[in-house]
């Protein structure tokens, strides 16, 4: 019996021996596919990262800091009324409406402008031309629209040619407001500040509605404390554009610290007010 059992195992023994050499046999006869097969999953990863269009992120810091009144007893009222969640509260504000809005309307974010150009390798072309790229920077385009409206802007000889649907809306030269005729709707008007390209050189211009954008921005923008009781509230957005991601961090905070100095003033007058009487 013990010799049937030691034959027995010497046999799975062999057969495990032969079936690891016809595997490595097996391997060794297709290698050539499996590195023609590394080595394209090698190139779209390569080429994923070449040609994919890059996120920037910004990041801008400001301190709360809670200043007690010098107007003694009137300061003892004021904190009374005082929130118990004061960087809670700022934080709110600087995701509020009021300040997003406004951030909207200086950096005319409610216009989106991108060259005409080939798809995923025109992306890459252009960042590799840097500052000798297709440029199309809008000051002002004031009309109303109720969603999003795309437009296509024309670099001509000696200006420009805005059209929707092949038909002309308007035509001027560059730092020039011109009025856009629009089919069925009120009227708006178009200042370029700068243009650089090629004659015939086609920009795609979307127009989209205000309310939209400002509440995109509130969504993709991350306003967070630094750490716990710091007093320091951190402003981070990602974006495609680098320069357009640290205008609108920078634009933030400066609209809050606008506020805030205004809001303190207001509350200044009606203390001295209030002491006046």
């Amino acid at each position: 019996m013990n010799n049937e059992n030691a034959v027995s195992s010497n046999a799975g023994e062999l057969n495990d021996e032969i079936d690891l050499l016809e595997l490595l046999g097996q391997l060794e006869s297709d290698k050539f596919w499996i590195i023609g097969i590394a080595a394209v999953f090698l190139l779209i990863g390569v080429a994923y990262a070449v040609l994919s269009t890059p996120i920037f992120r910004a990041d801008a810091t400001v301190q709360v800091e809670s200043e007690k009144s010098s107007l003694g007893a009137l300061s003892e009222l004021t904190e009374l009324s005082g929130s118990s969640d004061e960087i809670g509260a700022e934080i709110e504000i600087l995701k509020s409406r009021s300040i997003i809005g406004r951030v909207v309307d200086d950096l005319n974010l409610t216009t989106e402008v991108s060259p005409q150009t080939a798809p995923i390798i025109g992306n890459f072309l252009l960042r590799r031309l840097g500052d000798n790229a297709p440029t199309l920077e809008v000051r002002r385009f004031d009309i109303d629209v109720n969603s999003p409206m795309g437009f296509l802007l024309t670099k001509t000889n000696d200006g420009f040619l805005l059209t929707l649907n092949n038909k002309e809306l308007a035509s001027g030269k560059v730092e020039e407001s011109v009025e856009v005729n629009l089919p069925d709707a009120k009227n708006g008007y178009l200042n370029i500040r700068e243009l650089k390209g090629k004659p015939g050189q086609e920009f795609h211009l979307i127009k989209k509605p205000r309310i939209q954008t400002v509440q995109s921005l509130q969504s993709s923008v991350s306003i967070s404390e630094v750490g716990r009781k710091t007093g320091v509230i951190r402003i981070a957005y990602e974006h495609p554009n680098k320069e357009l991601a640290s205008r609108v961090v920078s634009e933030i905070a400066n609209q809050y610290l606008r506020q805030n100095v205004e809001r303190r003033t207001e509350e200044a007058e009606k203390s001295l007010a209030f002491l006046d009487r």
